[in-house]
């Protein structure tokens, strides 16, 4: 996959603290060609407020005016309003399905009236749970205005009916529907502040590409231009690790392709109560000897893979993959959110994450939905103490950031909860290995 490019050109300064306005122009591009977007994300990493601008026109450009909280088009300026509760997931003659993209549950009452303002069709209240859709099937010809009704506000929809429907009605799904809810909690005109210095996240959306976040010190206007690439979030591969001939599942995830299973490469194994910080040791979650091949039979071996000191994680990967860094494992925690409306108030913690990237079973009550196939499993820990813990209650990942020669980032998931938990520990610690494609 090619590498991705982001283009940053300063196009002119803002004196005085901003004393001008402070603008973003802002473009796609896809193969060379100027693409429209569907919205952009600022977030202040310094004081985490943040302003969402949806639902954007067909433009080749965009300004986006920050101290304003605005952005130009071709029609003059539009300030922002609050993201839709409800919005359209599907439109065409004889059916309507209405996408809920709020995370809470609220009663909402539906009415339909037909184009000479009579009402034809009046709902009881009914329990709306987030993520959620509502269908309306219209069997009359005729222009129809669909109203809903919630604690949430009111919103009206256009529907047309059309008579190879056979009959008229209502259904309020209780499955998650599959709209992609671009970070509509980040709605609010007043969530934006920002003084100069503040560090600033740049983020743009395009259904059906992708293109990686940008990372601004306020200081001046700018023109920031994105390159996507086809977004194969979702497909399916494997890959053979020609040093020991295991072959393993990956998945593509925002673009990049992991292996969906903890790697197992195991040239030599060490017994739990040997270590070091900077020589590479092997270990097998309840295996205390040095025999490879007892190790490699063994069903945590099996089911887990192997754990490694970090001086060990560091060149495990095979040929063609790497160890990812902290910001590759930010990159699928912050997709993962904002593909589920998720919120994220903290660098550390990621609420809810791990219910998305958890396996559907082997963590007891804490099994995830693994709705994107990473299918992480709880393989526990070797402790610099010389034991094992944690097995079928916490999963531990190295990272390749290092903070000291001898502290590393790691990641972690856990049973009793659903955070993605970003964390440090020393290099003689036994952790699982996730490989991510070069």
């Amino acid at each position: 996959m090619k590498k991705l490019l982001i283009t940053l050109v300063l196009c002119f300064s803002i004196f005085n603290g901003f004393a001008q306005d402070l603008i973003y122009t802002v473009s796609g591009e896809i193969e060379g060609n100027k693409t429209s977007l569907d919205s952009i994300l600022v977030e202040n990493l310094t004081n985490d407020t943040r302003i969402l601008f949806d639902n954007l026109p067909v433009l080749d450009y965009y300004q986006i005016n920050l101290t304003q909280n605005a952005f130009w088009g071709t029609v003059g300026i539009n300030y922002l309003e609050k993201a839709p509760v409800f919005d359209v997931l599907e439109n065409r003659p004889g059916s309507l399905t209405i996408a809920y993209l709020e995370n809470v549950s609220t009663d909402v009452k539906l009415a339909v009236y037909n184009i000479n303002g009579q009402k034809v069709f009046n709902s009881e209240k009914n329990m709306l749970n987030g993520g959620n859709s509502i269908k309306v099937q219209l069997g009359t010809p005729g222009m129809f205005l669909v109203k809903i009704e919630s604690s949430l506000g009111t919103s009206t929809f256009k529907a047309i009916g059309d008579n190879s429907f056979k009959q008229n009605f209502i259904e309020i799904s209780d499955k998650t529907s599959k709209a992609i809810i671009k970070s509509s909690i980040y709605n609010e005109e007043a969530d934006i502040s920002f003084v100069p210095g503040d560090s600033i996240r740049l983020s743009v959306y395009k259904d059906g590409y992708f293109a990686d976040a940008l990372k601004l010190v306020i200081d001046t206007s700018k023109f920031v231009n994105f390159l996507f690439e086809l977004n194969s979030t979702g497909v399916v591969s494997s890959v053979t690790d020609t040093r020991d001939g295991k072959t393993y599942s990956t998945i593509t995830i925002n673009g990049k392709e992991w292996m969906t299973e903890t790697l197992a490469y195991l040239p030599s194994v060490s017994k739990v109560t040997s270590e070091s910080k900077t020589e590479p040791h092997y270990y097998v979650y309840g295996y205390n000897d040095t025999i490879v091949s007892e190790a490699v039979a063994s069903d945590n071996y099996k089911t887990y893979g192997a754990l490694y000191n970090f001086p060990a994680a560091k060149n495990a990967c095979p040929d063609g993959w790497h160890l990812p860094t902290l910001d590759e494992w930010v990159k699928v925690a912050r997709f993962v959110t904002d593909q589920n409306g998720l919120t994220h108030t903290t660098g550390d913690f990621w609420d809810g994450v791990g219910k998305y990237l958890k396996a559907t079973e082997g963590w007891g009550v804490g099994n995830g939905n693994d709705q994107y196939g990473f299918s992480c499993l709880p393989g526990g820990y070797r402790h610099m103490n010389g034991n094992f813990y944690a097995l079928g209650s916490s999963g531990f990942w190295w990272t390749a950031t290092e903070l000291t020669s001898t502290n590393v980032i790691m990641i972690w998931m856990q049973s009793s909860s659903d955070l993605l938990i970003q964390s440090h520990n020393d290099t003689n610690f036994g952790y699982c290995i996730r490989c991510l494609k070069d």
